[in-house]
This record gives C-alpha cells, sequence and structure tokens, in this order.
C-alpha cells in the first residue's frame, strides 16, 4: 500500500512526504518509544486542521492498520491531537484522528468556507479524503461495537463523523443509537461531547453546497452495515 503512493511528490505541513512512508511503518514498531515518535510525526499530515496532499493516502493506511493486533499497544495520554489521563491504545488514539480528519472535510465545514468565498471544491486535497471516507469507514465501524470501552467510543464518533459522504448517510440511524448510548456511559468527556455534536448536527438540516466529485454509489461504498 505504501510502495503505491509517490510520496516525494505530496507535501504535509513541513514540506514533501518523503519520510512519510518509515513514519507510518513505525507505528507498528516493537519500540514504544518508536511508535511515540511516528504518532507525534503524524501531526504534519493534519496541523491546525489543514487537509494537505498526504492526508487522503496516510488515513487510509492508517485505516488499514486498525485491525492490526499491535496497534492494541498503550500509548501515553500526551501523544496524539487532545491529551487524556493516562495511557489509551494506539488504536484508540488513531481513530481520533481519523474523526479529526473527517470532521474538517465534513459538509458543515464546505459550507461555512463557502461562506467566507472559499469552495472547498476547489482542494485537492479536501476532495481526496472526501472521496477517502467509504473505504476509512469500512474499517472504523468495525470497531463500534469493540469490547474495549475506550475504542469502542473513539470508533462510534470517528465512524459518525465519516458520514457525510452520500454513500454513508444510511448508517446514521444505527450509529445513533450508539452515541445516544456514549452520553451516558462514556467515561471521557471528549466522546461524549462530540457524540451530542453528532446527534444535534443530525437533526438539522444539511448544509449545502457538499463538494462534488461524491456519489451514493461509489465502488468503495459499503453495501450493507459493517457492525
Amino acid at each position: 500500500m505504501l510502495s503505491d503512493t509517490d510520496w516525494p511528490t505530496l507535501e504535509h505541513a513541513t514540506g514533501p512526504a518523503t519520510e512519510l512512508p518509515a513514519v507510518l511503518l513505525r507505528l507498528l514498531d516493537d519500540d514504544p518509544s518508536a511508535r511515540t515518535a511516528a504518532l507525534r510525526h503524524l501531526e504534519r499530515i493534519h496541523h491546525q486542521n489543514t487537509i494537505y496532499p498526504a492526508t487522503a493516502p496516510a488515513a487510509v493506511y492508517l485505516a488499514a492498520i486498525l485491525p492490526d493486533p499491535r496497534t492494541s499497544a498503550p500509548m501515553p495520554g500526551t501523544v496524539g491531537r487532545r491529551r487524556v489521563v493516562g495511557p489509551r491504545p494506539l488504536r484508540a488514539v488513531l481513530l481520533d484522528q481519523l474523526g479529526d480528519m473527517a470532521d474538517d472535510v465534513g459538509d458543515e465545514v464546505a459550507a461555512l468556507a463557502m461562506k467566507y468565498g472559499d469552495d472547498l471544491r476547489d482542494v485537492p486535497a479536501v476532495v481526496a479524503l472526501r472521496a477517502a471516507r467509504p473505504t476509512i469507514f469500512r474499517v472504523v465501524a468495525s470497531f463500534v461495537d469493540d469490547g474495549d470501552p475506550v475504542i469502542r467510543a473513539a470508533a462510534v464518533v470517528a465512524a459518525g463523523r465519516l458520514t457525510d459522504h452520500p454513500s454513508l448517510l444510511g448508517f446514521r440511524a444505527e450509529l445513533a443509537h450508539r452515541l445516544q448510548a456514549l452520553l451516558d456511559t462514556a467515561a471521557d468527556s471528549w466522546h461524549r461531547d462530540r457524540a451530542r455534536e453528532l446527534l444535534t448536527c443530525w437533526n438539522r438540516p444539511s448544509p449545502e453546497p457538499a463538494p462534488s466529485n461524491e456519489n451514493g454509489n461509489g465502488p468503495d461504498a459499503p453495501d450493507a452495515p459493517p457492525f
């Protein structure tokens, strides 16, 4: 998968993403310090809510490794885009990151950008990540009933944030039950807040316009709920 992408031609926050394949591989390293360094390096693909050309292929890779048993390794609460008390599984950290990326290319962000004269349909990096959402969702949603409540909460929120894609709207009804449950059971206030935001958003009319190059019947669109 990594070899299929011409990483030096893509950019992240600090320039060409030449080093990114090696960084992504280190996420599954046996050395905890190597995993921690790799995770911190990944801030370059989604820095200050910005989507870069390297973001979409990196996100697809992150989703692909979620089922790997090595992502159950504990990570310090000081790594990742948000800080938490105590360690949590790498899988949960990656799920949160994927959800954050999806949120930054969602319809509400697109509508807000349009209000201020910026059309996200003109930003190839954003269009690429939006198009990748069904592929990412298929893996993320497989963890919405995980036995670990930390992973389960991260997966439910991330899956919900991915459903702006037309092919995924039909999964919201089932996810809504899980999001509602998070309001009562999630230990993490961040996940409770995100669940509340999603439920509130879904009860409002959809903002317009959504970026183009999307349809509800793409080749990667799940044809049945993966949960």
